[in-house]
């Protein structure tokens, strides 16, 4: 050991080094302490482990619905001030401007609502709670910096805050009369002031923590570690800006009281204007002094109330409604008086006469029993709108709104299903799943499998496939140009005119000419006639001068050619015609070992509604390990010749030397690319014995062509049939199957090696790498691998399933006969014989018990057509490098084919390794030399294993609907309670039949359309979307898809619910359809609900899944991304019928219900204003049968309720809320008396209609 004492400044500059490294954990100390002595080492230097950020674990979901929200506020605040112009400009401005200061007020009140303005204004106040941080870069240093905001974005968020102001001001309208509008801009003014300071003195700023805080996973799974938080925003803000609103509103309020009651102001009592207008409307419009109940154009618009002639239309109520013009679109709206006056007997009987009003009423008895049935009605509606909240829970897990994707093992097992189908199926489109065919083994302890595994060969394997010309050209044009020449290519010519040859050796250059002339990928023009330049230049421009250029240029024609392909015009689709026009037909790389190529695939879930959401089945990174690059023998890439030229070495073979064949500096005239590998290093000198064989066999070194082989079709299929074959039977049969499996299962690793080898000394198999310098041995050596490096005394194995075992084994022609000597077949290993006597002895068992001969014999025929075409078209083989004794002299490359007729016993060990390929463990690569060729396989490679990534899985959108679904069953249930609660009260005396139309009337009036359409839509979610269940049946063997139809009572209801969406349909376009909407209300929502529940029934959803690889090329050779498959869990045709089937049901309805009527319905004048259209639609008939006395019409509080009436007697008095234009009125009781002494009892505990 060597150990240094020196205290030179330069040393101290090196330990200082190793200190700083060792801080940042880039180096490790330990110290080593024997008997003898101690020693502190320090280790070698780790790189930082390089992970890529994660951009799932970044939320951003809410903040895209906010932003929704808040632009669509934004898009209607505007609209309606855009409608507000035209109107003014249609009445020739004939408007109180006053009115115009006030939009925000009034417009927001009336035509957004109050929760959409209070997110808006949550929204200012979390951005001024949020530190605003930037992240800069200066002189190669990153950082974050904090920036104050410019004092206009200040003033506008803290303007913005006040929409909350705005929000508080109008909840507390009917209660803070008559001081409501000066408090209110008053309190406003102070909340904009305040958030302004507080902004400016004391901006937050972000705070971080740096701690380690671990817990022990497993020993064998390592650690989960927290090391610190950043605090970007404060909560402790958010409560400070919340709470000066709410102080603001207080203060303001108390101080206009105060100023008020010391004589500061005077206020006189004025009539209530219309019932029509909002709360924020009757407090914050401006009115002529001598006309309170005129409205001009822009105070209507403002007040959702839109003119046109002498009628108006009120978004509220839905309503259109004729009113008296007295001047430019300005309108006289009678105030709410709410006197009754009752009319003559003669005149109360024209009245019902003109309503075709039966003239005898129901009975007191009858409407009591009627209100008692409607008790009931309202306890079912409400249980059963929990229950479907209740079921709705377990659906909405996801947005995909597949019923237990939220389990991890059902992510897991779908990634490593596609992962396996991809290797081994055509592409295959809209098939079914839901069979054990299609499942996955459980593992050998009985568990399911917990990551990912994909192939680390599969993006190897898809190269072929993925680069055809329209990837190729668009991928040059896209990557880094810089890494053009490490594309794995050997160039055959430069030009496409094939002018110019460019093989390194004449050999290779007659290749060239017989194989690779349709082949883009040998042709520098192809490749750098779509490169970039300016980035070009800076990074091989000088090499390519000198090896390619320079001698081009002492040409016309070169110049030109040259000139050419650094300006090219050509678009992408233009430059694949170029190629095909020089019968350019495919672009195929080489195979090599000097990187690791990048792969992102996925597949994509597709919902009810037709949205699909990706997840991740293959996530590396295009990673060069040249150091590793063992396949350099064979061709060391172009980047390595325009190294070469450059080297300032002048004796150098490549050093400022061509590599045109044509040019007098050609760089191989009087030399080899071989002799260029050895004189730097990446061939050794003298060559060793098993390089010098290959050497004889192949040919030299430096001009090997490496070519992927695909795995055949054929061999695919066959695998394919074996594997779902065995998979159906174990999986669908009955529990001895199983337990006969569970018995032999295990996973066993086998070392075979050829007869042919048995007597011999092996000396290597990596077909790349030289003699293993550690001696022989009697098992085979690694075979050649994608990750290079050669290594020593590193055997070859087989790691073998049972699954596989039993397929090889039914694959074998041996298997004709009953009992085949088994022990020939074990002792191919002789160190694991007894282990494959067994399980060889188990297959045979298994296949002649659960077999049929005659499906034996089909795969034994089917095996046979396999077997021919690897022997005889592939010719695919095993290689060793060996000899007769141990002085590996002489070498011999021996090739065994892994049919070879003179091997038998070999077969079941040739059909693993063929297993292997089919898997993604294994690929076959063909070397070709100028002497001879090889097509052989590689050493194994283990799966790439990943966990799944659980935030890939969307939950946003299934959770706010969650939301939305509670937040209508909560409110129908406190609508329901509230209705429930009258019908006590007053002892029965509703109209029962109402009661009937509460989803209908109170879902628009205290739900909302918008909140009942998406319920509506939800429900057809439901019956659009399949059944998949991840079952483990009988012993737990196989893992598959489960695909049971939906339970009858989903079904019913999710039927049922869609009764909202008819409800809506009706609604909105009642307009239209005026007198005849209230006959098609329930006739609709029967039919919808009845028929969406038989189809359902009849033809169940079914899911789909398609197999088929959609690929691009973000650089050539270096990088892909695939969507590789779709599952429809949710049937988006479905979807469009069931909603196709409510509007044409609606439509229909509508038809026949004007065909019935031959005559058409009395247009009835409207009988209140405080009834919502639907309301008015349902209710009036009865109404007018029912609740009328004198003249004057009642409405039942229940039905009231339901309408957004809220009503209660006090002293004597009827108050009255109309949550609809959250407005108070109080009936007096003298008015009450005005009713007459005769009352009948059922309208005592009415609502008189009179406004």
């Amino acid at each position: 050991m060597i150990t240094s004492s020196s205290t030179s400044s330069s040393w101290s500059f090196i330990g200082w080094m190793t200190m700083f490294d060792w801080a940042n954990g880039q180096r490790e100390v330990y110290s080593f302490q024997g008997d003898l002595n101690t020693y502190v080492l320090m280790s070698r230097p780790n790189p930082p482990l390089q992970l890529t950020a994660n951009a799932g674990e970044f939320p951003h979901s809410a903040c895209a619905y906010v932003w929704v929200v808040c632009s669509y506020i934004s898009v209607v605040l505007l609209g309606v001030i855009g409608l507000v112009l035209v109107y003014s400009a249609w009445s020739g401005f004939h408007i109180d401007g006053r009115n115009l200061f006030r939009v925000n007020r009034v417009v927001g009140g009336c035509w957004v609502g109050r929760p959409f303005l209070c997110l808006r204004g949550l929204t200012a106040i979390l951005v001024l709670s949020t530190s605003n941080v930037d992240f800069t870069s200066t002189g190669g240093l990153s950082h974050f910096s904090f920036s104050r905001r410019p004092l206009w974005q200040t003033l506008v968020l803290a303007g913005e805050v006040s929409w909350i102001t705005y929000v508080l001001n109008d909840i507390l309208l009917p209660w803070t009369r008559p001081f409501s509008s000066q408090y209110s801009y008053l309190s406003s003014l102070l909340t904009w002031v305040s958030a302004i300071y507080i902004e400016s003195a004391s901006p937050y700023m972000a705070q971080a923590t740096v701690s380690t805080n671990c817990s022990i996973v497993s020993f064998m799974r390592g650690l989960e570690c927290t090391s610190g938080d950043i605090r970007i925003g404060s909560l402790q803000r958010t409560g400070v800006l919340l709470l000066i609103v709410g102080t603001s509103t207080v203060v303001s309020y108390v101080g206009v009281a105060l100023a008020s009651k010391l004589g500061a102001a005077r206020h006189t009592y004025q009539v209530p204007p219309n019932v029509l207008l909002a709360s924020t409307s009757e407090a914050f419009l401006a009115h002529p002094v001598n006309n309170f109940s005129s409205l001009d154009a822009a105070a209507c618009v403002m007040s959702g109330i839109l003119p046109y002639g002498n009628s108006l239309f009120d978004i509220k109520i839905w309503v259109t409604f004729q009113a008296k013009l007295i001047g430019p679109l300005t309108y006289c709206l009678l105030p709410a008086s709410l006197d009754i006056r009752p009319l003559e007997p003669g005149e109360a009987k024209r009245r019902r006469r003109a309503f075709h009003t039966p003239t005898q009423p129901k009975s007191p008895f009858n409407i009591r029993t009627v209100g008692l049935l409607g008790l009931f009605y309202m306890v079912g509606a409400v249980g059963l709108s929990f229950i479907f909240l209740s079921i709705s829970r377990t659906t909405l897990e996801n947005d995909f709104v597949w019923v237990g994707f939220k389990q991890a093992e059902v992510q897991v097992f779908l990634s490593n299903w596609f992962n396996l189908n991809l290797q081994m199926a055509s592409p295959t489109l809209n098939f079914q799943v839901n069979s054990g065919g299609y499942g996955d083994y459980a593992t050998t302890n009985n568990s399911t499998k917990l990551n990912v595994l994909s192939s680390a060969l599969y993006a190897i394997a898809i190269q072929d496939e993925v680069n055809t010309l329209a990837n190729v050209v668009r991928g040059l044009r896209q990557m880094d140009s810089c890494l053009l020449p490490w594309i794995a290519t050997a160039y055959c010519f430069a030009d496409l005119g094939r002018v110019y040859e460019m093989a390194h050796s004449a050999t290779r250059q007659v290749r060239c000419h017989q194989n690779q002339v349709s082949n883009g990928a040998v042709y520098l023009e192809t490749v750098f006639g779509n490169a970039h330049w300016v980035p070009l230049n800076e990074c091989w421009g000088a090499a390519l001068d000198v090896g390619v250029f320079s001698s081009l240029r002492m040409t016309n024609d070169g110049a030109t050619w040259v000139q050419s392909i650094q300006s090219n015009g050509r678009s992408e689709s233009d430059e694949v015609q170029w190629w095909q026009c020089h019968n350019i037909t495919r672009f195929t790389t080489q195979w090599q070992n000097y990187k690791h190529l990048g792969m992102t695939e996925s597949f994509l879930v597709s919902n009810a509604i037709g949205l699909q959401y990706p997840l991740t089945l293959k996530k590396t990174k295009t990673s060069f390990h040249i150091p590793a690059a063992t396949a350099f023998k064979m061709n060391w890439s172009f980047a390595n010749d325009l190294t070469g030229v450059l080297m300032a070495n002048g004796s150098s073979i490549l050093a400022g030397k061509s590599l045109l064949r044509q040019s007098a500096t050609y760089a191989f005239v009087n030399s080899t690319m071989e002799s260029a590998m050895v004189e730097q290093e990446t061939l050794p000198s003298p060559l060793d014995p098993a390089l010098t064989q290959f050497e004889r066999d192949i040919g030299p070194f430096g001009v090997v062509d490496m070519a992927r082989v695909a795995c055949p079709q054929l061999l695919l299929d066959y695998y394919r049939s074996l594997y779902r074959t065995l998979l159906g039977k174990v999986s669908s049969g009955d529990d001895a199957i199983q337990s006969a499996f569970w018995t032999m299962y295990t996973y066993s690793m086998y070392s075979a090696s050829p007869a042919r080898w048995d007597t011999k000394r092996l000396w290597g198999g990596d077909i790349n790498c030289g003699v293993n310098y550690g001696g022989w041995a009697t098992a085979p050596f690694q075979y050649f691998s994608s990750n290079g490096i050669c290594g020593n005394f590193l055997t070859d194995y087989q790691g073998v399933a049972t699954a596989n075992s039993i397929m090889a084994t039914m694959s074998m022609a041996s298997l004709a006969m009953e009992f085949p000597d088994l022990h020939l077949i074990g002792n191919r290993d002789s160190v694991n014989s007894d282990t494959i006597v067994q399980a060889l002895n188990a297959s045979l068992v298994f296949a002649m018990m659960y077999y049929t001969p005659a499906e034996l014999a089909q795969q034994r025929s089917n095996a046979q057509v396999v077997q021919v075409h690897i022997r005889d078209v592939v010719q695919l083989e095993l290689v060793q490098y060996m000899s007769d004794d141990d002085d590996a002299a002489p070498m011999e490359l021996s090739r065994v084919n892994v049919f070879d007729p003179t091997e038998p016993n070999f077969e079941y060990f040739a059909w693993l390794y063929l297993f292997d390929w089919v898997e993604g463990k294994r690929e076959v690569v063909t070397f070709q030399g100028d002497v001879g060729q090889v097509t052989t396989i590689s050493t194994v490679q283990n799966y790439i294993e990943r966990p799944v990534d659980a935030q890939e899985v969307p939950v946003n959108a299934s959770l706010y609907f969650m939301l939305l679904i509670q937040y209508i069953t909560v409110a129908l249930c406190g609508v329901g309670c509230l209705v429930c609660v009258y019908i006590v009260t007053n002892r029965g005396y509703i109209e029962g039949v109402n009661m009937m139309s509460f989803s209908l009337v109170a879902g628009h009036v205290w739900i909302g359309r918008p909140f009942m359409l998406l319920r509506g839509l939800t429900a057809i979610c439901f019956l659009s979307t399949a059944k998949l269940n991840l079952v483990r049946p009988h012993d737990g063997l196989v893992s598959f898809f489960d695909s049971p139809d939906r339970s009858w009572l989903m079904t019913l209801l999710s039927s049922g619910e869609m009764a909202w969406l008819v409800n809506v349909i009706h609604d909105t376009f009642s307009v239209l359809t005026k007198q005849y909407t209230a006959g098609c209300f329930s006739k609709s929502a029967l039919i919808v609900c009845v028929s969406a529940a038989m189809w359902s029934f009849a033809a169940p959803t079914k899911h789909s899944v398609s197999i088929s690889r959609n690929c691009h090329v973000p650089a050539v050779d270096f990088e892909v991304e695939c969507v590789s498959g779709v599952v429809q869990i949710g049937d988006f045709g479905r979807f469009c019928g069931l909603i196709g089937l409510a509007f044409g049901t609606c439509l229909g309805t509508y038809a026949v219900e004007r065909h019935r009527l031959s005559k058409a319905p009395p247009k009835s004048h409207w009988l209140s204003f405080f009834l919502y259209s639907a309301a008015k639609h349902k209710f009036e008939r009865t109404i007018q049968r029912n609740w009328e006395h004198d003249g004057v019409y009642y409405l039942d509080k229940a039905s009231a309720a339901l309408t957004g009436v809220l009503s209660v007697e006090y002293r004597g008095a009827l108050y009255i809320l109309d949550i609809k234009t959250w407005r108070v009125y109080v009936i007096s009781p003298d008015q009450l008396a005005a009713r007459g002494v005769n009352l009948p009892p059922h309208l005592l505990h009415a609502i008189p209609l009179v406004e």
